[in-house]
């Protein structure tokens, strides 16, 4: 499914969707709609099935929006990339999708909403970022910068640079994408995320984030179709890189 936006049944219609390992069968009934979903999930274990009953408001339907994680992605290089002082970096970033259901008029274009349903695309795997004392809850990705595959349905791609502003080499072994900042566009070769730059200005500094606004992505034709999960303004100054001599053992 490549259209975001209402399912349209009539009554006592069903019709399945699927993204990935994830499969959402909706039913309309007269007073109800009943949404089976069959994903693996956060658990890597066998599939599992659940059910959920709607009742959205009078003339109101269910609506698929694609979205980011629920938490900050932690990308992990096959091997460490060592980037030079006064030197930058681009890489296309491709994650798996989450799909959320709203309720919303069939009319109504819509960007966000209380989530009936918040589901991963694909099995995650959960870790930490930072010291025990001062860490944040991340998902763990393998990163391979030099593949650039053709984009399918159930991913969403981060265009994102890092700067190595400071005076030493940058050593990229572990990085933060804070996601839950980001709205999604649908574009031509599938669903992007605004740009993400990343400068980096030493191991004992915060690096300075800095979050597109999407408007190079709206001139080039793309629409937006969901927004950011937690807002933020055009920059932050946080922690972003962690280096395996930094992990306890």
């Amino acid at each position: 499914m490549r259209v975001w936006g209402p399912v349209n049944l009539d009554h006592h219609e069903s019709r399945e969707f699927s993204w990935g390992s994830l499969r959402i069968t909706c039913t309309r009934t007269l007073t109800d709609w009943n949404l089976e979903y069959e994903n693996r999930g956060i658990l890597l274990t066998d599939t599992v099935t659940e059910h959920r009953v709607i009742l959205p408001a009078r003339n109101s339907f269910p609506h698929f929006l694609p979205a980011t994680h629920d938490k900050p992605v932690l990308l992990r290089p096959a091997h460490p990339i060592a980037l030079a002082p006064g030197t930058s970096v681009h890489y296309q970033v491709f994650l798996p999708l989450w799909i959320q259901v709203v309720t919303a008029p069939l009319g109504q274009q819509i960007l966000s909403g209380e989530a009936f349903l918040d589901l991963p695309t694909s099995p995650l795997k959960r870790t930490w970022f930072g010291t025990f004392e001062s860490g944040e809850s991340a998902y763990q990705h393998r990163f391979t910068p030099l593949d650039v595959p053709d984009q399918p349905a159930d991913q969403y791609m981060v265009p994102l640079t890092i700067s190595n502003d400071s005076s030493s080499v940058l050593w990229f072994e572990r990085f933060l994408l804070r996601v839950i900042h980001l709205d999604l566009f649908q574009a031509e070769d599938g669903i992007v995320s605004n740009h993400v730059k990343v400068a980096f200005r030493g191991a004992d500094q915060f690096s300075q984030i800095t979050y597109g606004d999407g408007k190079a992505l709206r001139r080039g034709g793309a629409r937006q179709c969901s927004s950011q999960r937690q807002p933020s303004s055009g920059d932050l100054i946080r922690k972003s890189f962690l280096w395996l001599r930094d992990l306890a053992v």
